[in-house]
Order: C-alpha cells, then sequence, then structure tokens
C-alpha cells in the first residue's frame, strides 16, 4: 500500500468494512500522498457494521477522505465508476465473502475498475475459501500474484491464506503470454 501513491481522482476500495480499521488504515496511509481527496470507499452490505464503521472513520478525523457505502457490491460498485471513471481504482482489500470473490473481480474488470498500476489483496482465500478467484489470478498474464499463509485473525492456531496481486505492465504481459 505505501507503494501506490494516488493521483486525484484515484482511490482504494475495501470490500466488507466490518467495524472501519482497515478503511481507517487505508485512508490514513493514502491521504499522506492524495491529500485532503477522497481517497477510500469501504463497501458493506450489513447497515450495522456500516454505522458502526463510519462511527470510527469520524472518529479517525477521516470522514472526508473515507467513506462507507451500503449495498451489494453488484448494485454499489458501478456508482464508484460513476464517481471516479475507469482505471481509478489502485488498491482494493476483498474482505467480505470469499466464495464471491471471483465473481467481484469478474465485475470489477467488467467495469474497467483496476487501474494500471492496481494492486489487489484478498484475505480468507483459504478458509472459507476462494478456489475459483485463487485459479484466476495466479493463472492470468495480467496480474502477479503471491500468496502468503499466516495465523487467522484473533485464532493464530487457525492457517489461512492472503493472496496479493499486482498488475503487469504492458510490455510484461506480453512476454509472459507468449
Amino acid at each position: 500500500l505505501r507503494r501506490q501513491e494516488l493521483r486525484p481522482g484515484e482511490v482504494s476500495a475495501e470490500f466488507g468494512a466490518l467495524v472501519g480499521y482497515s478503511g481507517i488504515r487505508f485512508a490514513r496511509c493514502m491521504t499522506k500522498h492524495a491529500g485532503p481527496l477522497l481517497v477510500g470507499v469501504s463497501f458493506e452490505v450489513d447497515p450495522v457494521h456500516a454505522a458502526v464503521a463510519r462511527h470510527f472513520i469520524d472518529v479517525a478525523g477521516l470522514a472526508a477522505a473515507a467513506e462507507v457505502w451500503i449495498g451489494l457490491l453488484q448494485d454499489t460498485v458501478p456508482i464508484l465508476v460513476e464517481r471516479t471513471g475507469e482505471r481509478s481504482m489502485e488498491f482494493s482489500f476483498m474482505d467480505q465473502r470469499g466464495t464471491t470473490f471471483h465473481e467481484d473481480l469478474e465485475q470489477l474488470e467488467a467495469l474497467q475498475l483496476p487501474g494500471a498500476d492496481g494492486a489487489l489483496v484478498a484475505d480468507n482465500v483459504n478458509k472459507p475459501g476462494a478456489p475459483v478467484f485463487l485459479w484466476h489470478v495466479t493463472r492470468t498474464a495480467m496480474l502477479s500474484t503471491e500468496v502468503w499463509s499466516m495465523g487467522e485473525f484473533a485464532s493464530s492456531a487457525v492457517e489461512d491464506w492472503q493472496s496479493v496481486s499486482l498488475r503487469q505492465p504492458r510490455q510484461r504481459r506480453s512476454e509472459t503470454s507468449v
């Protein structure tokens, strides 16, 4: 995340806000580079989680830089394209429902949201699991993906995986697809 220097109009997106912890961390990191612009959008389906996340974002003094949008991803993600434009999502963090990561990524790609140098991090890809998503991000030439093994939050004895995918420059894409 620290290597991502946002330009005006670029954003980070978090899928699954819960209590806003990650959204706050992303917004703090991104506002150092982008200034007082909207830099982070968290998508949350549960209105109670969204209210709690909004409260903590406000308490952190980041309400101008980070927002929490309520609704299903297929309904709310198109609004991000309307507000920020195509190729505006330079960083995304998927932490909602692993079994739908591949569908969510397909929608992001269809809307042309991921930026040219974008990064995509997905949590919990081992448990509950995201096998179709992992197959896609490790097999496509446009992404370079590493999968990290780590202990599950608050339960370090349980192994889980997190994938980190970086978009490849066009030149490297053509070299790897030959």
